[in-house]
C-alpha cells in the first residue's frame, strides 16, 4: 500500500511537472513522456496484481493452517475417546476372565471334592486306607463286592486301575466286578434315569472285559450281563445279540439255558407288541 501511494504521487509530480513545462518541450520530448508514463501505470498494474497474489496466497496458508489445526484437535479428541474406550473394554475384559476363572476354580474343588467323595464311599473308604499290594488291594476291593457294598466296591477297583492300569493277573477280574456291581446297583434303583445310566456303566465294563480278555472265563457271563443291561435300558434288539453270542459261541456255557429263555421272552414280547 505505501509503495503504490509513492507511485501515485511520484506520477502526479511528474504530470504537473509535464503540464507547467508543456510550453516549453518539443512533441518528441511530449511523446517520451507519454510513454514514460504509460509504462508507470503498466509497472503499478504489475505490482498491485502481485500484491493482490501475495495475499491471497498468504490466506490461502492461513485457510490451511486453520483447516490442519481443526483436523488435528478433531483427531486429538478422537483418539482421546477411542482410548477411553479402549481401556473400558480392557477393564471389562480383565473382569469376565477374573469371573471364568472364579468359575474354574469353584468347579476345579466341586470335582475334586466329588472325586474324593466317590473314593472315599460311603462308610469313608478313601485312598490311604487302600492296601499298598497289587494282591492285598484285589482282596480288599472284593470284600466289598462280596458284602454287597457295591459303592464301596466300585471306589476301590477304581482306585485298584489307576495304580495298577497294565496288570494281567487281577485286570479282568476287576473290570468283571466293577461292571457287576453297577449292574446290582441298577436293579435296585429307584428311578428310571438312575437305573439306565448304571445300566450303562456296567455296560462299559463288561465291555472292557469282552475286547481285552476274550479268552477270559468271565466272557459268558459279562455277556448274559449285557444283555440283561441293555434290556433293561430299552434296546432289546442289541440285547439278543449278545444272546445269540452265548448260544452260538459258547454252546457248554452254563449261561446257555438262560441266554435261551431270554431270548424267548424278547419273542413272545415282540409278538404281543
Amino acid at each position: 500500500m505505501f509503495l503504490t501511494d509513492v507511485c501515485m504521487r511520484w506520477m502526479l509530480a511528474f504530470v504537473s511537472i509535464f503540464l507547467m513545462s508543456s510550453c516549453f518541450v518539443t512533441r518528441s520530448e511530449g511523446d517520451q513522456m507519454l510513454a514514460d508514463m504509460s509504462r508507470i501505470k503498466d509497472e503499478i498494474a504489475s505490482m498491485q496484481r502481485e500484491r493482490y497474489d501475495s495475499l491471497q496466497q498468504v490466506n490461502n496458508h492461513i485457510k490451511d493452517i486453520k483447516s490442519r489445526t481443526s483436523s488435528l484437535e478433531k483427531n486429538t479428541f478422537k483418539q482421546n475417546a477411542d482410548t477411553s474406550l479402549e481401556k473400558e473394554k480392557f477393564v471389562s475384559e480383565i473382569q469376565q476372565l477374573r469371573g471364568q476363572l472364579e468359575e474354574t476354580q469353584h468347579h476345579l474343588g466341586e470335582v475334586q471334592s466329588s472325586k474324593e467323595s466317590a473314593t472315599a464311599g460311603a462308610d469313608g473308604v478313601g485312598a490311604k486306607d487302600m492296601p499298598l499290594d497289587k494282591a492285598d488291594h484285589f482282596v480288599f476291593a472284593k470284600k466289598f463286592y462280596d458284602n454287597k457294598q457295591y459303592g464301596e466296591a466300585i471306589a476301590a477297583l477304581d482306585s485298584f486301575l489307576e495304580r495298577f492300569k497294565d496288570d494281567k493277573q487281577f485286570l479282568n477280574q476287576v473290570f468283571f466286578l466293577k461292571g457287576d456291581a453297577y449292574f446290582e446297583q441298577a436293579k435296585n434303583a429307584d428311578k428310571e434315569a438312575d437305573k439306565k445310566a448304571l445300566y450303562k456303566k456296567a455296560v462299559l465294563s463288561f465291555q472292557e472285559v469282552l475286547t481285552r480278555f476274550p479268552n477270559s472265563n468271565k466272557v459268558p457271563e459279562s455277556l448274559y450281563k449285557v444283555g440283561n443291561s441293555l434290556s433293561g435300558m430299552g434296546f432289546p434288539k442289541d440285547a439278543a445279540v449278545f444272546y445269540e453270542e452265548i448260544i452260538n459261541k459258547h454252546s457248554k456255557s452254563s449261561f446257555v439255558k438262560d441266554a435261551k429263555a431270554k431270548l424267548e421272552k424278547l419273542k413272545s414280547g415282540k409278538k404281543k407288541a
